[in-house]
């Protein structure tokens, strides 16, 4: 249909979430870390803000996805997820 119009592609999302303790207090200034199944990395470094929050954006979309954030002295499980085509929220607890 000529004029009609075209939904526009999605290539890529944001991911973001919470750092925060066993207690539920944030924990500011976490390095978040973005890489793909092979260990290189996706998208640069964030941090997380004073209030824990962290956010990276054009993140691929349909693409695997590992989130390592790190701040000692914690310890925290890395996540290993797919990029679908919205916006991710991934929660982090440091122990």
């Amino acid at each position: 249909m000529i004029g009609s119009p075209m939904a526009a592609k999605v290539t890529s999302v944001q991911v973001f979430g919470f750092i925060k303790t066993v207690t539920g207090a944030p924990i500011s200034g976490a390095s978040v870390a973005f890489t793909n199944n092979k260990g290189v990395t996706v998208r640069p470094t964030v941090n997380s803000n004073s209030d824990g929050s962290y956010k990276q954006t054009e993140i691929p979309v349909r693409k695997a996805l590992k989130i390592i954030p790190t701040k000692s002295p914690f310890s925290f499980k890395s996540k290993f997820l797919f990029i679908g085509i919205v916006n991710k929220q991934v929660d982090f607890v440091g122990k």
